[in-house]
């Protein structure tokens, strides 16, 4: 008769543990930023309504990704800011906000995040242009 003894290696299952806990957040924030380029666009080529519009910036500068029951966020009013700006620049420089405010977020809560605009104008925007019902509609 074989007698078996059974040992918990509590090293080799938490370091497992931390392993698939790290593979997990990679690909949540992975996701995230794929919500975060849907957000943005890609440059409109005398289209409307492709992406996130850009006269002043102001509107694609001012998304961010808060924690869910945070407050804040980025609002950047479009007064006395000079108009026509460089759609691929404020991508960039949105893309860039989006993407820090996604790698600096604790992703393994349960309730991860909220993507919004408080520019002052982001009604406006969102009624003409429905950006967030877009992104809405393809990640559901």
């Amino acid at each position: 008769m074989a007698i078996f003894e059974v040992r918990e290696n509590k090293k080799s299952v938490s370091g497992k543990l931390k392993k698939a806990e790290d593979l997990l957040e990679s690909r949540l924030k992975s996701e995230l930023k794929g919500i975060a380029d849907t957000l943005i666009g890609q440059e409109p080529k005398g289209q409307s309504g492709v992406g996130s519009p850009v006269d002043t910036g102001a509107y694609i500068t001012s998304h961010s990704f808060q924690p869910t029951g945070g407050r804040g966020g980025r609002s950047r009013s479009s007064s006395g800011k000079p108009k026509n700006q460089s759609w691929a620049e404020k991508a960039e420089e949105a893309r860039a906000n989006l993407y820090s405010d996604i790698d600096q977020a604790d992703v393994t809560q349960e309730k991860v995040g909220i993507f919004r605009n408080r520019s002052p104008h982001a009604a406006k925007v969102e009624s003409k242009y429905n950006v967030y019902l877009k992104v809405k509609d393809r990640f559901r």
